[in-house]
């Protein structure tokens, strides 16, 4: 009768991560490690230049109802002359 080598079974801690191991699926994993990286920085992007609008939007209001505070001042101190 043959011998079979016993089986070990690794830690359940110590789980090796399943990498590929032949040059193409490196390779497509790197292009999916690639795409995954550009779909961060353009919704990272798009994330700034809306929160950059915003506050575009919020100084300019503050900017004009700072104007218009100076434009009633300004009639106020010369309809009292």
């Amino acid at each position: 009768m043959v011998k079979l080598p016993r089986i070990r079974m690794p830690p359940l801690g110590w789980a090796k991560p399943a990498l590929p191991s032949s040059v193409r699926g490196r390779i497509i994993a790197g292009f999916g490690l690639l795409v995954i990286i550009l779909v961060v920085v353009v919704t990272a992007s798009a994330w700034l230049h809306r929160e950059h609008q915003s506050d575009m939007a919020e100084m300019e209001l503050h900017a004009a109802t700072a104007s218009l505070l100076q434009d009633t001042q300004a009639n106020a101190n010369v309809s009292v002359l």
